[in-house]
């Protein structure tokens, strides 16, 4: 039997508070705030150009979303630097957000992008542009968020001020937690995650004093030690399950909200060779995590 909860107090009281109307900030543009984080999952079907989810069509994946009903799916599709947008990219995308959206309705979708990557401004709303011309993102994910803002502050700037202008959020990820890192003004939330599955509670929640925050397994899938490599490859569905579980349960305490693993995190490594291409966690292929992870979000997350 699925068990259900009531909606941690915190959360409520925060998503009434993003539910109001967008603010401007000092990057320019409205912001639209955060996407509702009632009830987030984690899928990345493209990175680098090619499918990573071997086995899954557009279809399959869609009907496996829609059935958590999610509020908000982060990074569906991550870019290079000048990175294409191929006509089947766009074909998949509608496809699986057209599923999901058949049953949540206000489900927002958002794309990564590497933010060091991009050395000018012109550089990255540049590729904005062409992204959102194309599939018509929510809002984003920026990989190497703080670091990039420490770097080059005026090109992040410029990012916040281009999704915002565009009716978009956009976080990115935090490292260095105990440093307080620089978080650019109208940032709508940031994201954090395990190293050696390990992270300092007291920060995240310090962190979720400044920020809305969002958790995502750490993910490095080019090291077979990583935390997303070992969560496919050397963990088991008991272990794999009991993680998830003390995640979902520290939510309430910690300030954070959880983005459950339904095709994420990433790999590149299969018997110790490294491929050429990443292929991701999924939960359809590690009976019953799907349904655990339904039950995790109806518990913890919001029914």
């Amino acid at each position: 039997m699925t068990l259900r909860a009531r909606r941690p107090l915190f959360a409520i009281a925060l998503a009434g508070l993003l539910a109001g109307c967008g603010s401007s900030s000092d990057s320019g543009g409205t912001s639209p705030g955060p996407p509702e984080p009632s009830r987030i999952v984690n899928a990345r079907v493209y990175q680098g150009g090619k499918w990573t989810a071997p086995g899954e069509t557009p279809e399959t994946v869609g009907a496996t979303l829609a059935k958590l009903k999610p509020t908000y799916v982060g990074s569906l599709l991550r870019f290079q630097l000048g990175e294409a947008v191929t006509a089947k990219e766009i074909s998949d995308w509608k496809t699986i957000v057209a599923a999901v959206r058949a049953a949540s309705p206000d489900a927002k979708f958002s794309v990564e992008l590497n933010a060091l990557e991009y050395t000018s401004a012109d550089q990255l709303t540049a590729m904005m542009d062409k992204v959102r011309s194309a599939v018509d993102n929510d809002g984003w994910l920026f990989d190497f968020y703080t670091p990039a803002a420490k770097l080059r502050p005026e090109v992040m700037d410029a990012a916040i001020t281009n999704a915002h202008e565009n009716g978009e959020f956009l976080g990115g990820n935090a490292f260095g937690l105990a440093k307080h890192p620089v978080i650019p003004a109208g940032t709508d939330y940031i994201a954090v995650q395990d190293t050696d599955f390990h992270i300092d509670l007291d920060d995240v929640r310090d962190l979720a004093k400044r920020t809305t925050v969002f958790f995502h397994m750490g993910n490095n899938p080019a090291l077979p030690k990583s935390d997303g490599c070992e969560f496919i490859t050397g963990f088991d569905n008991a272990k794999r399950t009991a993680y998830l579980r003390e995640r979902a349960g520290q939510q309430a305490q910690f300030h954070f909200h959880l983005g459950y693993p339904a095709f994420f995190p990433e790999c590149a490594i299969k018997n110790g060779v490294q491929l050429h291409r990443v292929f991701v966690y999924n939960a359809v292929k590690d009976p019953p995590m799907i349904d655990t992870i339904g039950s995790l979000l109806d518990r913890f997350d919001g029914s």
